[in-house]
């Protein structure tokens, strides 16, 4: 059993595959930006755009969102469970509706930071 609550969501995220969940959302983010966005955009924007997503700990801003939701006694009971071989099964299904919003305004802040960034290096290059 462990015994710090921030251990255990460590342990949970390990153990429900929430790694793979987001490299998976991160491919399917590119793809559909690919159509979305790119045509519109310089090859910098989308090099930068593309570093940006990448560069995110997604695990830490997923921690409070299953911290808020459950106490360390039922982060214990869940970690048994996919740790059982049903559980280890289960893992490759995990994904909440919460997870999800929370993903698309990850998104939508990345693109925000990275069209300031981009507005004041051309404003820079433009003064200089």
């Amino acid at each position: 059993m462990i015994k710090s609550k921030s251990k255990a969501l460590d342990k949970l995220l390990k153990v429900l595959q929430i790694d793979v969940a987001i490299e998976n959302y991160i491919e399917n983010l590119k793809s559909s930006w690919e159509t979305a966005i790119k045509p519109y955009v310089s090859a910098e924007y989308w090099d930068v755009l593309i570093k940006k997503i990448q560069s995110i700990d997604y695990l830490e801003r997923a921690k409070p969102i299953y911290g808020k939701h459950l106490t360390l006694a039922d982060i214990n009971v869940i970690i048994d469970f996919y740790n059982s071989p049903v559980g280890m099964k289960f893992a490759g299904l995990n994904g909440s509706k919460e997870f999800y919003e929370a993903s698309k305004v990850w998104a939508e802040e990345i693109l925000k930071e990275i069209e300031v960034e981009m507005a004041h290096d051309s404003l820079k290059q433009y003064l200089q």
